[in-house]
């Protein structure tokens, strides 16, 4: 049987397929390197349609109403489970360098407005809770640990 050209569903180049291949997908595309990049794309395209609507304004915050972890923070799925205020920080702003945090200025583990989420290294997020004071040093206070010759 004859090969039938197609359009490649992803980059649109024309190639030529066996019929039963066109016929199995509703999109054929000319190698697995345009196939795997469009269900990407499809993938990236549901995250932001999430992270734009599953959310209520709250003041300044945008607190995210999907799944979330017990300790407040939203999680979403991007392939693989992330927190919501990561995934809303590469979209809105851009990609997270390596080893980085994203962190919160409003100190609302639930929020994913960009505004209010910047890139931070672990001794910088340690030193913005010691400072908002919402840290606990062995399970006791401030105070306890000043007292017996911490270093604050």
């Amino acid at each position: 049987m004859a090969k039938v050209a197609i359009i490649c569903g992803h980059c649109r180049n024309v190639t030529h397929r066996h019929p039963s291949v066109v016929r199995r997908y509703t999109l054929a595309f000319c190698n697995r390197d345009c196939r795997f990049a469009h269900m990407r794309g499809l993938r990236e395209a549901r995250v932001r349609h999430r992270l734009q609507t599953e959310y209520v304004k709250d003041g300044d915050c945008w607190i995210w109403q999907g799944a979330s972890s017990p300790k407040g923070y939203g999680s979403i799925k991007t392939g693989r489970f992330t927190s919501a205020h990561r995934a809303a920080y590469e979209l809105f702003v851009g990609p997270i360098p390596l080893g980085k945090y994203v962190i919160h200025s409003c100190d609302r583990p639930a929020c994913i407005n960009p505004a209010h989420l910047s890139v931070a290294t672990a001794q910088e997020n340690t030193d913005d809770m010691i400072t908002k004071d919402r840290h606990r040093f062995w399970g006791h206070g401030r105070d306890y640990y000043m007292k017996y010759g911490g270093k604050y």
